[in-house]
């Protein structure tokens, strides 16, 4: 489908006023997209892609969370990272990951990007994650954040019913579909600022 519709739809749960998180990876990235044109919100962010297309919003305030960089996903993680955060809440997270399974959580490829996602989700009051439906069910990875609390999942319109009915079975769990877009890795900053001001209408 045409993801430029899901954006907004994904979007619409951030509104004016809100202190939102946006974790690394290319779905935050592509969300970050369709915040441009907000006012009087404020943007935490460990996503150096959301960062480049935020960076010229005038409605957008942005903090930076600082540490490693992680040049395949262009964020940053690790003990300064985790710091940062510990001095910080927020509204909404959103959070993308490795692989989703019902009952355990989100599947990461290190420990230390699944602890990260641990500390955002102490420190968010609500906690969203966006991940296309090859993600759902898929453990390939050894490392966990669990997720013991109430929490949303929005995962593509393609998902098949099996694949979502172990979400949908979990109480604490509400499961949402949209067309999820992925921003690309390669763009150049210049682009990514110069599109993130163009596109972000709501």
């Amino acid at each position: 489908g045409d993801g430029r519709r899901a954006g907004p739809r994904v979007a619409a749960h951030v509104h004016d006023g809100d202190t939102v998180l946006l974790d690394g990876g290319t779905t935050c990235a592509a969300l970050a997209r369709h915040l441009g044109s907000r006012a009087d919100l404020h943007v935490v962010t460990n996503n150096l892609l959301a960062v480049m297309t935020l960076a010229n919003a005038p409605g957008v305030h942005l903090t930076l969370i600082g540490g490693d960089l992680r040049n395949s996903s262009m964020s940053t993680l690790g003990p300064l990272a985790e710091l940062s955060l510990s001095r910080l809440s927020v509204d909404k997270a959103f959070l993308g990951a490795d692989g989703v399974v019902a009952g355990f959580g989100l599947c990461e490829a290190s420990a230390q990007q699944a602890y990260l996602k641990d500390c955002i989700i102490r420190r968010a009051a609500q906690v969203i994650v966006l991940a296309d439906a090859d993600k759902l069910g898929r453990s390939r990875q050894q490392h966990w954040t669990p997720l013991e609390r109430d929490w949303r999942l929005i995962t593509s319109s393609v998902a098949d019913e099996a694949c979502l009915a172990p979400f949908r079975a979990l109480q604490r769990v509400v499961v949402e579909t949209a067309d999820l877009e992925n921003a690309p890795l390669a763009a150049t900053p210049r682009e990514a600022a110069v599109r993130g001001t163009g596109v972000a209408r709501d």
